[in-house]
């Protein structure tokens, strides 16, 4: 799944048990909801949960579209397969980000971070539990305090979280440091550590200074797994 065209369509393919390759299959794309456009997706629960910066939540079940293989056709499949989980949040502050995570009990996470227009200051979080009804076309926020034993890798990309993952804080939110990104200046570019425990930050420079064709690329995550263990990189996505 990717998010396209200026981050109001959802281009797919669909896996299934043929083993054919990606090149020889034919992309699917779906409209989004007017005036909604996605932020972050994730997989979860065998449907595509979307997430936009008001932190309104749709689930879109890809396996419900009819593929019209004969003429090829790209048009939006019709109403239904995009559901509305959990409504639109009333923020007046532009500079908020929005977040998809599955934690490692499996539960779907909304995190929210609000960035300051103080030069380098830090953002506040805030992160929620969507817990879904029984039909799953509706979803609850319960706001957490804690993450419990789990680390979190937060990412324009891919987001991810850990537990038990060896050299990382449990419950903290590694991230990139984006306001040095908004400028037009070079600056150096930060990994910061939030930790719930104390509420603390801690930046770790990555890279001194950014010329202006590295500040309108994403960073991010690398979770390979190698046999028993896993192998955690932070690299520049060109």
């Amino acid at each position: 799944v990717a998010i396209f065209n200026y981050c109001d369509k959802l281009a797919y393919i669909k896996s299934d048990d043929d083993k054919t390759c990606i090149e020889d299959k034919a992309w699917g794309f779906l409209s989004m909801p007017r005036h909604y456009w996605p932020n972050d997706f994730i997989s979860y629960r065998g449907r595509i949960s979307v997430v936009d910066r008001w932190s309104k939540v749709v689930s879109v079940d890809i396996w419900g579209v009819v593929d019209d293989d004969d003429n090829n056709s790209s048009s939006p499949p019709s109403s239904g397969v995009v559901k509305v989980v959990s409504p639109r949040m009333s923020y007046s502050n532009s500079s908020h980000s929005t977040y998809l995570v599955e934690s490692s009990a499996g539960d779907l996470l909304l995190v929210e971070m609000f960035l300051r227009p103080e030069h380098g200051s830090p953002p506040s979080f805030k992160i929620f539990k969507l817990q879904f009804s029984s039909s799953g076309e509706e979803a609850k926020r319960v706001e957490l305090k804690s993450l419990g034993d789990d680390t979190l890798f937060l990412c324009k990309t891919c987001s991810m979280a850990v537990s038990d993952f060896p050299e990382c804080r449990p419950n903290s939110i590694y991230f990139a440091d984006y306001y040095y990104l908004a400028a037009n200046y070079p600056s150096p570019y930060d990994l910061v550590i939030f930790t719930f425990d104390d509420g603390s930050f801690q930046r770790v420079r990555i890279i001194q200074h950014l010329s202006q064709q590295h500040k309108k690329v994403s960073p991010v995550w690398i979770f390979p797994t190698m046999g028993s263990y896993q192998f955690c990189a932070y690299i520049w996505h060109e």
